[in-house]
């Protein structure tokens, strides 16, 4: 019986990301399409279902305004579990 090498074994685990960064890549995705703007990682957080989002007054106030339309849009995505935008 032949052992591989630790290394090779643990490379497919090397390249595995976290279910957050896996859903703030699709937010920023989507809202990049949605507002045709993009923003960065650290612009968004996600807690408790509630996308936080960090960004200019304007910017926000439109999000806001089309939440329901960004919510469907992130469902589509695959991004289930987020409930409300702030």
């Amino acid at each position: 019986m032949s052992f591989g090498n630790i290394g090779d074994y643990l490379a497919k685990f090397k390249n595995l990301s976290s279910p957050d960064t896996f859903i703030k890549t699709k937010c920023i995705k989507v809202i990049q399409d949605e507002f045709k703007i993009t923003l960065q990682k650290n612009d968004i957080s996600v807690s408790g279902g509630v996308l936080y989002i960090k960004t200019r007054g304007a910017l926000k106030s439109e999000i806001y305004m089309r939440k329901a339309t960004l919510l469907r849009a992130l469902e589509k995505e695959g991004v289930s579990g987020i409930r409300d935008i702030r």
